[in-house]
């Protein structure tokens, strides 16, 4: 008994050390997790089932806790081999992830416990936000790579996530912060790292596939869209409607410009690469609807700009990706079989039953409950492979 009980022991910690053997792991599912109860919570505190602010409940986990989780799995595992640097050590990724779980669940805990908490918790999360900076930042200067213009963008984003929880922070006891650090969290950080990684991967996996030339000259086309993203949290922090069409014009144009000088991700192509050129189309509506919003001073059409960008846009790449990244890493061949596709399909639905909350709030739950129910299939289906 004693031999089975030592088996069953080693056999455990074989398992548990291969969940965190490789960084996209452990952060993987502490991202999806966070998706599905995030979201579950947002729809019960919708139907008043829940005595918290919903609104910053929501915009802290969706658009600041949940994207870093993901951004961490996909950055270190990734960034270096932008910068032909060496792989980040399992200390430095852990140390991140150890300290961003308690800050998320002490920041969980805080919402329904006391404003004390709740401070404590983003500032445990600034804290592996900014160490996390640090550690890229570093990689970067080392970096002997003469073009690092992608690496530069997506930690110029990435930045602005230790920003924004210090803003939530600060905004429990200055309450007039609040929407400026809303405004950090999702655009600059959420949409513009986002952006950075898309333009970027998106555009290489076609080339690759189509087998043409990626010439990446895109360096001041993506430094436009982001500056444009930066603009339109200004804009939406200082109410400055004029402001806020400017910043959505200025996206849109240049990313068609992007698209028009990548036009061979218009084509037809699998499901594991047409998702994520889904994608882009949602951040050209969100562009659209943020402009238009800023023209007619329309609520409606604003509501409708952020979901694209941020159910659209963010959730369609995040799906995309981290289907890619746990196929690959698992050494699976990188095509998605009938039920990931199937979820790509559920998970557009859900996108366009969320833009007709925006006329009917009962759609906003029903898209709220989908969203978590395919992101839990999701999890569901690629758990194997993510500690594989």
């Amino acid at each position: 008994m004693d031999n089975t009980l030592d088996f069953t022991e080693s056999q455990l910690k074989r398992r548990l050390k291969s969940l965190v053997a490789k960084p996209h792991q452990p952060f993987f599912i502490g991202g999806i997790l966070v998706a599905v109860y995030s979201m579950l919570v947002t729809v019960f505190g919708l139907m008043g089932d829940l005595n918290i602010d919903v609104r910053v409940f929501h915009i802290s986990n969706i658009a600041l806790l949940m994207p870093t989780y993901l951004f961490f799995g996909f950055l270190t595992t990734v960034l270096y081999r932008f910068l032909l640097s060496m792989p980040f050590s399992q200390t430095e990724y852990m140390r991140i992830f150890y300290t961003l779980t308690v800050g998320t669940v002490i920041v969980q805990i805080g919402f329904f416990v006391s404003s004390a908490l709740l401070f404590l918790g983003y500032i445990v999360v600034f804290c592996a936000q900014l160490y996390g900076v640090y550690i890229y930042a570093k990689k970067y200067r080392e970096s002997s790579v003469i073009h690092k213009s992608d690496p530069f963008w997506m930690l110029f984003c990435f930045s602005f996530g230790p920003l924004a929880s210090a803003l939530f922070a600060l905004s429990i006891f200055f309450p007039q912060i609040s929407t400026i650090a809303e405004n950090i969290a999702f655009y600059p950080f959420a949409v513009g790292v986002v952006f950075a990684v898309a333009q970027k991967m998106v555009l290489n996996f076609y080339a690759i596939y189509f087998s043409v030339s990626d010439q990446n000259k895109r360096g001041y086309i993506t430094g436009n869209i982001v500056s444009a993203i930066v603009l339109l949290a200004l804009s939406r922090s200082l109410s400055l409607s004029w402001l806020t069409a400017l910043a959505g014009v200025w996206i849109f144009c240049f990313a068609a410009k992007l698209i028009f000088d990548n036009r061979f991700i218009l084509k037809k192509a699998p499901p594991i690469l047409s998702i994520l050129a889904v994608g882009w189309f949602w951040f050209f509506a969100g562009a659209v609807f943020v402009a238009l919003s800023g023209v007619t001073g329309s609520s409606a059409l604003y509501v409708a700009g952020v979901h694209s960008f941020g159910v659209g846009f963010i959730g369609t790449m995040m799906i995309g990706f981290a289907s890619r990244v746990a196929l690959g890493h698992s050494n699976n061949k990188i095509e998605a079989d009938r039920i990931t596709v199937i979820l790509f399909v559920l998970f557009e639905l859900v996108v366009a039953i969320r833009l007709f909350g925006v006329l009917e709030p009962s759609f906003a739950v029903i898209a709220g409950f989908l969203w978590s129910a395919v992101f839990g299939s999701w999890f569901y289906r690629y758990f194997p492979l993510i500690t594989k």
